[in-house]
């Protein structure tokens, strides 16, 4: 009876020997066991590196990506700046002329011994008519408003005078300094005299 509990004690200790799993001794060489192994000394710098040479092909694609604004804009403001000189070349053309008819204006003037002021006002409208004529060839008309009623957006009131009409009240009257647009567009307003209706000038009248 002894006999056989020992034999049946010894098959038990030798089954649980070659059960025991190969797992639970197993040791990381860097120190640790199991999941918690932490990356080697080895491990670190080839991370370190990989994210190096990752910031420097970065740093390297914005160096060139700012080259390549640079010299575009650098194009651009050379287009622009002969483009601006294309356009304004003939309007500084037709200036130079003016400037031209200005110069003869002075000189028939200086070489005149008795100048009737109508004959000066008639050289005067010459140049005018020139440079209307500039102006309108940059699409640029003179405003001409007398008669007209007054327009915010077209005409700035400068004075006003009373009267007793009501069908010329806010009628423009005069026309102080010219207004100029171009297309729809108003460059600059009129400045003009107009009627204001008063009602006592026409209790006065009657």
């Amino acid at each position: 009876m002894d006999e056989v509990n020992r034999d049946t004690a010894k098959k038990a200790v030798i089954s649980d020997s070659n059960e025991a799993s190969p797992e639970a001794a197993r040791v990381d060489f860097s120190g640790e066991t199991g999941n918690d192994a932490q990356p080697g000394p080895i491990v670190e710098h080839q991370q370190f590196a990989s994210m190096e040479a990752e910031l420097a092909a970065q740093s390297d694609l914005l160096k060139s990506s700012h080259n390549l604004l640079v010299d575009v804009a650098d194009k651009i403001g050379r287009m622009s700046d002969e483009a601006v000189g294309r356009a304004t070349r003939p309007v500084f053309l037709d200036l130079i002329l003016l400037y031209d008819s200005f110069q003869q204006a002075r000189t028939w003037v200086r070489h005149s011994t008795h100048l009737s002021s109508e004959a000066f006002e008639d050289r005067l409208s010459v140049l005018e008519a020139e440079l209307l004529e500039i102006l309108l060839r940059r699409d640029v008309q003179k405003l001409e408003e007398t008669g007209t009623k007054l327009d915010r957006q077209r005409h700035r009131a400068v004075k006003m005078v009373a009267t007793a009409n009501p069908e010329e009240d806010n009628q423009i009257r005069e026309v102080v300094r010219a207004g100029f647009a171009t297309g729809e567009r108003v460059l600059r307003p009129a400045d003009v005299v107009i009627g204001k209706f008063d009602t006592t000038l026409k209790g006065e009248g009657e």
